[in-house]
């Protein structure tokens, strides 16, 4: 940890030293409200713009990633006929470990006519779920800071902010720009928080518990590592509305949670659900075999924490501007013969909680790191399971900064008075704002200028990386469908099953689902072998090399070696 912090600081101190005598002149000499509005907005908008650029490069990249392709196979057949779960011993083996709904968002692209669109669209899907869920919570947090309609231009600043760190700053490009599992869980948690976040202390706390409770069980069920958002919600329902509104909230929560869960696992079989979305990734050996399971866990734990410490930084910096609201508010307060200050310490809890929405998805960031542990720590665990900790601390961090300049511009904290953070002597674009509002605002300007002025390598790589866009045409996945429609029924793809999926209407064993298999100690019968593979089956196309999970049958079987002269990179294997 402090060496994390070390690193930061110094990665960071020359921007700062030189950009710490431009900032003292821009402090003492800039105070009309105006002013500091429009320099957050000119930063926001270039922030969005650099922060959309980066993420519309990389999308043609989803096609060429072998794990895009498979994450989408399951949904995609599932849509054309195949069932999402077969029970065990049967069916082709495809990347089935997580829940249903993540799946089911990625189905319609069944419907288009080739992979290579349909992945295309698919990472369209997934940018979706990972930022409007986003800017949602952002707005309602800003509406629960005030009372009143939030402001769309701090609405604006908390979202490009968001988009800076998320897409420059941590390791959630990947989960933005890619086909993945992650996005679909995490915005719908983060739409579960938004609809708690407005709907706190509502005269209907049933109904409001019915909606969180179905957008909850929806995350749950796209993936298993949301779980501990069945801990995190209730939690803050308690804060925010006492156990009289509270019961009823977690109520309605149960029971929408619990209808969704029973009529999913009736849909898709309760054997055969549980079979790959607990069974096989249970048993899984552990990433570090000479470490114990603890030492295992909390080995993973810090690499998500070291992965995630931009964002907590970030999360900080925001807390203790929201602090320095508080302490002004508090100072207001003093002076007010009005003053609230002799209000029950209970009223005063849910108050605060409902002040500060940033409370949320803090709770959530903390609940979801010994799940999302445990998936890292698991052999084929990779840097996409610290997503759902880095995404949350950062949506934690734009809300209390949003929420901190709604109050000091033009807001109330929690229905009181802030006393004057604008001089009552001015007013419309001559209004000064005061000192402490000023270093709210020039903190949000620094934090952009250092997101922006990070790492000026992967900017200047934006031009190489757009000429992706011109590439499609020869995308692995391109290649492996047009040699699927050329040879119906006669080809195994064993590294990309959405090509024979869309040319011919059918799924096939997919080779890392072999491994998955394997690491969990089952083995593949004959039978459920036959299954997954063409019906006459004459050829199997891989890239660069054979394979190490395709099974031994097939070795045997095939063991002529060809390379296209027309398709460098690829080999078909052949029988003698």
């Amino acid at each position: 940890m402090f060496w994390l912090v070390v690193y930061y600081l110094l990665e960071y101190l020359p921007i700062a030293l030189l950009g710490a005598p431009v900032l003292l002149w821009i402090f003492l000499n800039i105070r009309k409200e105006s002013h500091w509005r429009a320099g957050m907005l000119m930063l926001s908008w270039a922030a969005l713009a650099l922060s959309a650029a980066r993420v519309v490069a990389l999308l043609p990249y989803a096609p060429r990633d072998a794990w895009s392709c498979s994450r989408m196979t399951p949904g995609v057949a599932w849509a054309m006929g195949d069932r999402l779960y077969h029970p065990p011993g049967q069916g082709p083996l495809l990347v089935r470990m997580y829940g249903p709904v993540s799946a089911m968002v990625y189905a319609p692209t069944a419907l288009l006519a080739t992979p290579t669109v349909g992945v295309l669209a698919g990472a369209g899907i997934n940018l979706a779920l990972f930022a409007i869920p986003m800017v949602w919570f952002l707005r309602c947090s800003g509406m629960a800071a005030t009372g009143e309609r939030p402001d769309a231009s701090f609405i604006l600043v908390g979202a490009a902010l968001f988009a800076l760190f998320a897409t420059h700053v941590t390791k959630l490009l990947y989960t933005a720009a890619a086909v993945t599992v992650d996005a679909p869980a995490i915005g719908l948690a983060a739409c579960a928080c938004a609809m708690l976040v407005r709907s706190a202390g509502s005269a209907a706390p049933l109904r409001s518990g019915l909606l969180v409770g179905a957008l909850a069980a929806a995350s749950l069920w796209s993936k298993q590592t949301l779980a501990p958002i069945v801990v995190a919600l209730p939690v803050y329902v308690l804060l925010v509305g006492g156990w009289r509104w509270g019961w009823r909230c977690i109520l309605g929560m149960v029971l929408a949670a619990g209808a969704i869960s029973y009529a999913l696992l009736l849909a898709f079989g309760v054997e055969a659900m549980l079979f790959h979305t607990l069974i096989v990734p249970v048993r899984h050996p552990w990433q570090w075999p000479w470490l114990d399971k603890p030492h295992a866990l909390l080995r993973a734990m810090r690499m998500i924490r070291a992965d995630a410490m931009p964002a907590l930084v970030l999360l900080i910096v925001g807390l203790g501007l929201r602090l320095l609201c508080a302490a002004a508010v508090r100072l207001g307060e003093a002076r007010r013969p009005e003053s609230t200050r002799h209000v029950r310490l209970s009223d005063r809890i849910a108050a605060w909680a409902r002040a500060n929405p940033w409370l949320v998805p803090a709770l959530l960031a903390i609940c979801v790191l010994p799940t999302t542990g445990l998936a890292y720590a698991k052999v084929l665990g990779r840097g996409n399971n610290a997503a759902a900790t880095s995404y949350f601390l950062l949506l934690a961090a734009c809300s209390a900064i949003i929420t901190a300049l709604q109050v000091c511009f033009r807001g109330s904290d929690a229905s009181r008075d802030t006393g004057p953070a604008i001089s009552a002597s001015a007013a419309g674009d001559s209004a000064v704002v005061r000192p402490w509002a000023r270093v709210l605002a020039m903190s949000v300007c620094l934090a952009f200028v250092l997101g922006i002025a990070a790492r000026p390598r992967e900017w200047l790589a934006l031009p190489r990386q757009f000429a992706l866009w011109g590439e499609l045409s020869s995308s692995h996945l391109q290649i492996a469908y047009q040699y699927a429609r050329q040879h119906p029924g006669e080809v195994y793809i064993p590294q990309y099953p959405l090509a024979t999926l869309f040319s011919e209407g059918r799924a096939y064993h997919y080779e890392p689902a072999i491994q998955d298999l394997h690491l969990a100690g089952l083995t593949l019968s004959p039978r459920q072998l036959d299954e997954g593979l063409p019906p006459r089956l004459r050829q199997i196309l891989v890239r660069d090399e054979i394979p190490a999970h395709l099974p031994v049958q097939l070795r045997q079987r095939f063991t002529r070696v060809d390379r296209p002269a027309d398709m460098p990179g690829w080999l078909v294997l052949r029988e003698p």
